[in-house]
């Protein structure tokens, strides 16, 4: 996601992509891609982290940039995500 702000997206248009855009793309419900109330409630928390980092693309071309996204939580159905706990 970081890399496409490195190319002129703004956050918002990144994360539209990458949710409620995405989901009219595919034809999916419309529960999806949303926090609106009554919906999935699945969500990835992230931090925008401030930095020098580069990005790659299958053509070897490389794009830099002066953020990323970390991952800091999942929300699954509601609720704070722990992952496969072994």
């Amino acid at each position: 996601m970081a890399m496409f702000m490195g190319l002129g997206m703004s956050l918002d248009e990144v994360v539209a992509a990458a949710t409620s855009n995405g989901v009219a793309a595919m034809g999916l419900s419309d529960e999806l891609g949303t926090l609106r109330v009554g919906a999935v409630g699945d969500a990835a928390v992230l931090d925008l982290e401030p930095g020098e980092f580069e990005y790659g693309d299958s053509q070897d071309e490389t794009v830099q940039v002066d953020h990323r996204l970390n991952p800091v939580a999942t929300v699954k159905d509601g609720k704070l995500w722990a992952g496969d706990s072994a």
